[in-house]
């Protein structure tokens, strides 16, 4: 039997991080060992940190883990959620299915734990046997 992988949490790309290169490297080096032993892998809860642009453009300085998770989903993980912050997340599976799913807009009190909040969701949606799109 294979695992199933939740990562949350990498801000790539915060300023708040000193050492962002080291960063990007172990996650790589992270999704590289296990990308053998995975059923699927859901990456949750800001991966990246101010990635407005993420509709037409690779953030900057990030194309090391963009070549990893395509690297990993080529090896037949059949499905990936990534979430970008204020921007919502996007979610794809290996037969070519993807999609968006916006932020919702509901006034906001306090962000502290939203992308937990949102992993929690999804994990709980694809354990009851939600589809990607349902659980974002």
């Amino acid at each position: 039997m294979k695992n199933i992988y939740f990562i949350s949490d990498a801000h790539l790309g915060s300023r708040a991080i000193e050492h962002r290169r080291t960063q990007e490297r172990r996650l790589v080096i992270f999704l590289d060992k296990i990308k053998e032993k995975a059923e699927a892998v859901y990456m949750l809860g800001d991966m990246f940190d101010f990635w407005f642009e993420y509709k037409s453009v690779i953030p900057k300085g990030f194309v090391r883990i963009q070549g990893k998770l395509a690297e990993v989903t080529d090896a037949g993980i059949p499905a990936m959620i990534v979430t970008l912050g204020a921007d919502g997340a996007v979610w794809a599976d290996q037969n070519g299915r993807f999609g968006v799913c916006p932020a919702q807009q509901v006034p906001v009190a306090d962000t502290t734990g939203a992308g937990d909040a949102f992993f929690a969701g999804a994990a709980a949606a694809l354990t009851y046997g939600k589809t990607l799109e349902e659980a974002c």
